[in-house]
């Protein structure tokens, strides 16, 4: 069971992106009337980061990272960072 979200967030200009399920990012502008602007990303993993940009919104867990389009809702780029 879950017993707590985990606190994932991140913002860029008046944008503010959270976790609002485990795989759901919600992206709210600021200044504007409640749910008007509101953007819901579906996301392919459980994110433990975030990052926000003006046009894509980045979510990753452990050496895996996925780019979405804000404004399609398309994941974009998916890359896998190996050590060496």
């Amino acid at each position: 069971y879950l017993a707590r979200m985990p606190l994932v967030h991140g913002a860029c200009g008046d944008t503010v992106a959270y976790l609002s399920s485990l795989r759901e990012i919600t992206l709210v502008k600021s200044g504007t009337p409640e749910d008007d602007q509101n953007v819901v990303i579906p996301v392919g993993l459980e994110p433990s980061y975030l990052a926000v940009g003006p046009k894509h919104v980045g979510v990753g867990m452990n050496n895996a990272a996925l780019f979405y389009d804000i404004s399609t809702k398309e994941e974009v780029h998916k890359e896998e960072y190996n050590g060496r």
